[in-house]
């Protein structure tokens, strides 16, 4: 059975990222509602959900002090969502710019 150390570091680390990237739009920023505002809107509500999910993913895993296979794939695939999210968020602000 793996240690659920390197698990709680992996998602230590989305958490982080998740709550620094999220706070790069402020709603009293956002003065018109073009495409690329409510795409960008988007993009942090789907990071904040799969901050949430892995959130609770990290709750399980220091209450139980173990990880499913399950746990670790979810937590996985949360990353793999979060970095595409943040790529598309990246060519959005690379092109407004």
């Amino acid at each position: 059975m793996r240690s659920p150390i390197p698990l709680c570091k992996t998602l230590r680390l989305i958490l982080e990222l998740v709550s620094r990237e999220a706070g790069m739009i402020h709603e009293e920023d956002v003065e018109d509602e073009s495409p690329t505002v409510v795409e960008l809107r988007r993009i942090r509500t789907e990071i904040w959900r799969i901050g949430h999910n892995v959130n609770q993913i990290a709750h399980n895993v220091n209450r139980d002090m173990n990880a499913s296979i399950e746990d670790e794939s979810s937590a996985y695939q949360a990353g793999k969502r979060i970095e595409k999210h943040l790529d598309r968020q990246q060519q959005i602000l690379d092109h407004v710019s």
